[in-house]
């Protein structure tokens, strides 16, 4: 599991996993060898296991399935939560590419101790973009 751990690393990180070239390059062996200095089984591991453990096809399995299991949780939260909001932003890189971020809010607990009452809860979101609200143009 501790690979798992370094991987997730990685991830929030926006770090690659593989080197340019060869994998022995890759971030995710390299920090491995890292941690491997205080803990040895890592190191142990590294030396057991042939390189098929750690092949690109392991590596986006890995990040696949730790992708799928924060989705579960998220969706758990989310079904947990009183109420919900969701915020979509786009924005389309140099090669025309579009990207989306979505991003899920939820309230789980009363809001009474704030004095403030879930009845009245309601809220916009804007990235910075003032264009996006009005009177006579933009969301309503």
């Amino acid at each position: 599991m501790k690979i798992l751990s370094l991987l997730r690393f990685l991830a929030r990180q926006a770090l690659p996993l593989r080197g340019h070239d060869d994998d022995r390059d890759g971030n995710l062996l390299q920090i491995m060898r890292l941690r491997g200095e205080e803990d040895s089984e890592i190191l142990e591991w590294l030396d057991r296991k042939s390189s098929r453990y750690l092949s690109p096809e392991m590596q986006n399995d890995l990040i696949k399935t730790k992708a799928a299991h924060g989705l579960r949780q998220l969706r758990l939260k989310l079904l947990q939560s009183q109420f919900i909001s969701i915020m979509i932003d786009e924005t389309t890189d140099i090669t025309n590419k579009e990207q989306v971020t979505i991003v899920f809010r939820s309230v789980i607990e009363n809001l009474t101790h704030f004095n403030l009452s879930n009845h009245k809860l309601r809220g916009q979101s804007y990235n910075w973009c003032t264009i996006m609200s009005g009177q006579h143009s933009g969301s309503k």
